[in-house]
């Protein structure tokens, strides 16, 4: 469907009376000719403005795009200043059905962010009321009472939404097409799109609606691949958010979750997913935990009957008692290893992050050689060669002299090797972090069982019945 403009009428009304001019348009194509500042882009103002569209002429809309003469006061031939009490815009347009007249208050008592429609051509504006229409406000492009719905569904459009740059979907505001429409030329002729509004937090507003305007489909596959964007977003979410439920549980018996990538895989092998346990100097499955602690419950000598008498209960207590102290010298010994393998471990990382840094540092310094290079700007200057430009003597670029059989690294050499270094520091820091988190688990359990070590002699020092001391420490360990 197309709109054709059909008449522009400006008026002003003064305290002296009734001002403006009023332009009928022919089909085809329609030259406006007259002098400059006699009123030629006011009149191309005009037509944006009676179409909701003057944000498109490069301005914020917080005020009307016209001169003081629509404003203010105007001078008439005579030269005489006079005040403008009111001023406003009709414009006259149809489609392939229908002839409507829209009326746009300038300066007055009524709304400026108000368009009324009169479904009539504009001399028969009086005989007819109008259907006022709001813009600049939510629901301009989506409700019934809305200018840009009523134009879009006038103009035989269905404006889509694209992709905004808070991660959600905007309108395609009528303001964003526009531009293609028309060159301004108070902005310059270095694009036909050089007012597009980019306050409406649109991506890419220029491609959006020059693809509108060429029906591309290239808005629905936009908003598919930010459709699955979000949902690859959430997947990753979820998976972090999963694997950190996995650490918090392996965190209750001192372990380290392994066989769970960082990011989300295609193929993914449940069955690599494990828990390991740093036990003396061995790390060992949550698996073969649990089957040597049965094996040992099993193999666990009934609480001998035997001791009766107060003296031997004693002596077994105080026995208990020293086996759990020489458990404890040894277990602090173990912390103290753990403790300082883990302050190494965190140097490393340290001393890993920084190396990385500089490398990473190299890498944009040799980048920006490398497009230096790859210019033409040496081309044809004689900066490169290695003679003298006063005498023509040949010299060396080098401090020291380089044989033939010198292997001298090119810049591009010089890239990869760090490149690869990068990578093979990026492999050690995640290596470090892994062995980082075994050991807190491992100081942890270490922490652990001295806290309950320390329990149980402080509960078998306090008892006062040695035999049901004994039989409580027996049943614990049980």
């Amino acid at each position: 469907m197309s709109i054709e403009i059909v008449r522009l009428k400006i008026v002003a009304n003064t305290n002296d009376g009734v001002y403006g001019v009023d332009i009928p348009f022919k089909t085809g194509l329609f030259l406006l000719r007259v002098e400059n500042t006699h009123g030629k882009s006011t009149c191309m103002n005009a037509i944006a403005y009676a179409l909701g569209m003057e944000r498109a002429l490069g301005q914020s809309g917080a005020r009307p795009p016209f001169p003081a003469s629509l404003t203010k006061s105007l001078l008439t031939k005579e030269g005489k200043e006079v005040s403008i009490i009111s001023s406003y815009v009709l414009l006259q347009i149809k489609n392939d059905k229908n002839m409507v007249t829209l009326k746009r208050t300038i300066v007055g008592a009524t709304d400026n962010n108000i368009i009324n429609v009169y479904e009539a051509p504009l001399d028969l504006v009086p005989l007819h009321s109008p259907k006022p229409l709001y813009l600049h406000r939510e629901g301009d492009t989506s409700r019934d009472l809305g200018f840009y719905h009523w134009f879009g569904k006038f103009a035989g459009w269905n404006i889509p939404l694209v992709p905004n740059h808070n991660g959600g979907e905007s309108p395609l505001y009528p303001s964003v097409i526009f531009p293609t429409w028309f060159v301004e030329q108070k902005k310059g002729w270095s694009s036909i799109q050089a007012t597009t509004p980019t306050y409406f937090n649109i991506k890419e507003p220029k491609k959006r609606a020059v693809e509108f305007v060429l029906s591309l489909d290239v808005n629905e596959n936009i908003k598919k691949r930010n459709s699955l964007k979000s949902k690859i977003d959430d997947i990753v979410y979820q998976w972090k958010l999963i694997k950190r439920k996995a650490d918090l549980i392996s965190a209750k018996v001192s372990g380290v979750v392994t066989g769970i990538p960082e990011q989300p895989e295609s193929k993914f092998d449940n069955y690599k997913i494990d828990i390991v346990i740093k036990t003396e100097e061995r790390v060992i499955s949550i698996v073969d935990v649990k089957s040597s602690l049965e094996n040992e419950l099993r193999e666990y000598s009934p609480l001998e009957e035997t001791i009766s008498d107060n003296y031997s209960l004693e002596l077994a207590t105080l026995e208990s008692i020293r086996e759990h102290s020489d458990k404890i010298k040894d277990l602090e010994i173990l912390l103290q290893n753990v403790s300082d393998e883990r302050s190494y471990i965190h140097y490393q990382i340290s001393a890993t992050k920084r190396r990385i840094s500089n490398l990473l540092d190299d890498k944009r310094k040799y980048e920006d050689i490398r497009k230096i290079a790859d210019s033409n700007t040496f081309e044809n200057s004689n900066i490169l060669i290695n003679e003298c430009p006063t005498c023509g003597a040949s010299f060396s670029d080098n401090l020291l002299e380089l044989s033939v059989k010198d292997n001298v690294m090119t810049y591009e050499d010089s890239l990869s090797f760090i490149k690869e270094q990068i990578k093979a520091f990026e492999f050690v820091l995640t290596d470090s972090d892994k062995q980082l988190q075994i050991k807190q688990a491992e100081q942890k359990q270490l922490e652990t069982e001295i806290a309950n070590l320390r329990s149980n002699i402080l509960r078998l020092k306090s008892h006062k019945n040695p035999s049901i001391a004994i039989q409580e420490d027996y049943l614990r360990k049980k």
